[in-house]
């Protein structure tokens, strides 16, 4: 696997590697969404470190959440007090 190894950072809509090399810029015309973009790819990135792109793309993070969640009964929609799934709307 070949990519910018992780942790990166975010900085504005700048996506940068820990050594400080530039990775990616999150570009929104009508407002302030690079921001929060970078912000959601750097999360989801150092969440998945080590993980192999081929089976993120078959969507092991997914599967896995709704696994314990069944498992363990859920009886909240909530980890560390943050909500866990999105509406469909993005909200």
């Amino acid at each position: 696997m070949k990519h910018t190894k992780e942790p990166w950072v975010t900085e504005d809509e700048f996506i940068d590697s820990v050594e400080g090399y530039a990775v990616a810029r999150c570009r929104w015309d009508n407002g302030d969404q690079g921001e929060e973009d970078a912000k959601r790819i750097v999360a989801c990135v150092n969440a998945c470190k080590g993980l192999t792109n081929e089976v993120l793309e078959a969507g092991i993070v997914k599967d896995g959440i709704v696994s314990l969640s069944t498992s363990i009964e859920l009886k909240s929609e909530t980890y560390c007090g943050e909500r866990i799934w999105e509406d469909s709307d993005g909200k």
